[in-house]
């Protein structure tokens, strides 16, 4: 039974390691880009809508190295009153991740530049912390994507592992069988 098992054992083994490792990903992605964004936008619910001075407004576009591409982001920065006290922020919104497409970032860009009476949203339990906007993206629609990577992983886990304990019933049962046959 020794180099016979060795095989399936090591398979098991290296399928528990890619699914944990999905499963282990898709969290950190999930928890990343979608599930500590929106928990943001709903806590903001609340935020006091305040003027601003906006100072800067640009879409930044960044090309890690050549021939990879150029991710788009808002880039801003604004001052505000809050409390008597002056704050700045450089916080477009609670989504902090760029993408490959300027698309509606670029058209933001534009409309904050025209906007007269720009509004900030301030946090009244933390002024220093405010954003510009603070509710949904469009990014946010593709994030979702990243719980794929969680069920695969969960799903190849739950399987795995029921394999392998029920590989391991059926060789602690054959061994168990063939020991009271040679007595």
């Amino acid at each position: 039974h020794s180099n016979r098992n060795v095989a399936p054992r090591f398979t098991g083994c290296l399928l528990l390691l890619f699914f944990a490792a999905c499963f282990i990903v898709g969290s950190i992605f999930s928890w990343v880009f979608f599930l500590k964004p929106v928990g943001d936008i709903y806590a903001a619910s609340d935020w006091v809508r305040t003027d601003c001075q906006l100072r800067t407004v640009d879409l930044k576009s960044t090309r890690p190295r050549p021939g990879e591409e150029t991710t788009y982001r808002i880039d801003v920065d604004f001052s505000y009153e809050f409390g008597g006290r002056r704050y700045a922020s450089n916080r477009y919104s609670f989504v902090t991740f760029g993408s490959g497409s300027p698309g509606w970032r670029a058209e933001e860009v534009r409309r904050l530049k025209r906007e007269l009476e720009p509004v900030c949203y301030v946090n009244p339990d933390d002024p220093s912390q405010a954003v510009l906007h603070r509710g949904w993206v469009p990014d946010l629609w593709f994030s979702p994507l990243t719980f794929v990577f969680v069920a695969i992983g969960g799903v190849g886990l739950f399987f795995t592992i029921r394999s392998m304990i029920r590989k391991r019933r059926l060789r602690d049962s054959m061994e168990g069988r063939s020991l009271t046959r040679s007595e």
